[in-house]
């Protein structure tokens, strides 16, 4: 029951852990756990998707960050948790604390592959899609950042979203 989200309000990356499952149409979550990440370091474009992916085996989450152009990378092991957060910004009457010190890092910077607005993230076998909402292309990355491959698609400029791979490995991915 724990979810990662791109808070595109905070500015910040958000981790929930909802402890028990509450069922389809529960709403209580004040068992819950909420960690607010590197607040003010990742930025939003309206209209644009930021997916992440989380490697489990690094405790990497990877990042796609357009509003920074980037594919950054979080430490979800780094960091020590902080002061509790005011109480305007407590949702669902959770448990809410920042995370002090966790590392984030960028691992790529997209317009050194021309195009500036990453949406769309997959992680599979090793290698990260990364999706140019902007340059309608997929791009294959190592995990260490250097380019494998792409291929442009026939979606309409700002029109490529999310990426998925189905239990077949195909890569399916989102046109608006």
């Amino acid at each position: 029951n724990k979810y990662w989200v791109f808070d595109g309000y905070h500015s910040s990356i958000t981790s929930y852990d909802f402890g028990d499952d509450h069922g389809p149409g529960g709403e209580d979550h004040s068992d819950g756990i909420v960690r607010r990440y590197v607040p003010g370091e990742v930025k939003r474009v309206p209209g644009v998707v930021s997916h992440m992916e989380l490697d489990h085996s690094s405790h990497l989450l990877y990042i796609a960050d357009p509003g920074n152009h980037r594919i950054a990378t979080l430490d979800i092991s780094s960091g020590t948790v902080g002061a509790s957060l005011p109480i305007q910004e407590n949702y669902d009457g959770t448990f809410q604390n920042r995370v002090d010190r966790a590392v984030l890092s960028t691992l790529i910077e997209t317009s050194d592959f021309g195009y500036s607005d990453p949406s769309g993230l997959a992680l599979h076998e090793d290698t990260l899609y990364v999706a140019g909402n902007d340059s309608a292309t997929i791009y294959a990355f190592s995990l260490s950042g250097e380019l494998i491959d792409w291929m442009v698609t026939d979606a309409a400029e700002g029109g490529l979203m999310g990426l998925a791979f189905n239990s077949s490995g195909h890569l399916f991915y989102v046109d608006v």
